[in-house]
């Protein structure tokens, strides 16, 4: 069957999406009034005017479509469905039915807070602020430049007073002592879940430190999207489950003050376990050619979680496999936001290359952790684990990552 047009209500105001473009055609027209833009909830839809889909694919691309725009933090509530036509039987229209969100977003991190507004202007624009001990700086994102699904980003901070190994510096260099860093990237997004980009960056360091900066080009490429469950559907009454999965590809080319190399890549799945269980895994891989490695003891969501020296995982080549059994045991309202309570068991496995004692090794490490997720409007994510590996040896670890 074709479809004809797309109708997007968003609040007050009413749009028609058909071949030849978007139109207002009730409510308040203008961008400031409806809070977003029609073109920013169309960028989330796996749908166009004028194609042809048969029912069960229309009806799997409105669910996922549902999904991608809910899981934006853009909309409060989200809904897409098709609409019967009454002069033509082969043809349907959607209706996507979006209420605009809180568009702050407020976080921390170890020894920074983050402050940023997001759809800037009613577009997929974002600018955040960091400010702290340990991190400093502001970057600004534009996801659909020109109109077009074009990505256009810039960053600049500044690892200091208080550097830290973990917190990875835009280079791909972890930041060893205080200084600056600068990015820019840019890239196109293959429909609403495929994004090809390449991300320039340099790091200087601060007179009176005895270490040269570096240069990095980093061409990547990233791909995420919901799966719905068997169970995902429009009646029986609930919701269904929805897993995600994704891959993701990184280059580092280091220039010119030290010449290196560096690629690693990278698959994850989430699969949904009834109303409040999650299964999470991840497989990554890793090589390096020259001075830069891999952080494998702080490096959010590939880190092998137990009691390894951490100079032991910086590593020139690596494989590495994770999984996480989670439970959400409670979602506790705090007036303005929502509290989530989230124990997890996890097992973490690598064999690496060690960069510092040129020797290859085996790392593991199992445990178990607790995730508080405080939703809309802070979004911030706060993890605590606690691993062991084989030789007995034991770690505890924070970190802001809410996970694969």
């Amino acid at each position: 069957m074709l479809l004809a047009k797309v109708r997007i209500a968003i609040g007050e105001s009413t749009f028609e999406w058909a071949e030849a473009g978007i139109v207002a055609v009730a409510g308040n027209a203008s961008v400031q009034e409806t809070v977003l833009e029609p073109e920013t909830v169309v960028s989330y839809l796996g749908l166009r005017p004028g194609r042809s889909y048969s029912p069960g694919e229309l009806e799997r691309r409105c669910l996922e479509s549902e999904t991608r725009l809910t899981e934006s933090a853009l909309f409060y509530e989200a809904s897409v469905v098709v609409l019967p036509s009454r002069k033509n039987r082969d043809t349907r229209t959607v209706l996507v039915s979006v209420r605009p969100g809180y568009l702050w977003r407020f976080g921390a991190g170890n020894a920074f807070v983050t402050v940023g507004r997001v759809a800037l202007g009613g577009e997929r624009l974002s600018l955040k602020g960091y400010l702290g001990w340990n991190r400093n700086g502001v970057e600004i994102l534009h996801e659909r430049f020109g109109g077009l699904p074009l990505a256009l980003g810039a960053g600049v901070f500044a690892n200091a007073p208080g550097t830290w190994s973990a917190q990875a510096a835009a280079t791909g260099i972890a930041p060893t002592a205080p200084g600056m860093e600068a990015r820019l990237t840019q890239g196109a997004y293959i429909g609403p879940d495929l994004l090809i980009a390449v991300d320039e960056a340099v790091l200087a360091y601060f007179p009176g430190t005895d270490k040269n900066g570096a240069y990095s080009v980093q061409p990547h490429v990233r791909f995420g999207r919901p799966f719905l469950g068997s169970d995902r559907s429009r009646g029986g009454g609930g919701a269904g489950t929805v897993s995600h999965g994704g891959a993701e590809g990184r280059l580092w080319v280091f220039l010119p003050y030290r010449e290196g190399v560096k690629g690693e890549a990278s698959a994850w799945y989430r699969a949904s376990l009834g109303a409040r269980g999650t299964l999470a895994a991840k497989v990554a891989a890793g090589a390096a050619k020259g001075e830069y490695g891999f952080d494998l003891a702080s490096t959010d969501d590939r880190s092998v979680r137990s009691g390894y020296p951490a100079a032991a995982l910086i590593a020139t080549d690596f494989v590495f496999a994770s999984a996480e059994a989670r439970y959400r045991a409670a979602a506790l309202p705090l007036g303005w936001t929502t509290c989530g309570i989230e124990p997890f068991l996890f097992f973490d496995a690598a064999l690496l290359n060690d960069q510092t004692a040129d020797r290859r090794m085996a790392a593991e490490g199992m445990g178990a952790g607790l995730r508080v997720l405080f939703d809309s409007p802070v979004f911030a994510y706060f993890t605590f684990t606690f691993g062991v590996n084989p030789n007995g040896s034991s770690r505890f670890s924070f970190c802001g990552t809410a996970g694969i």
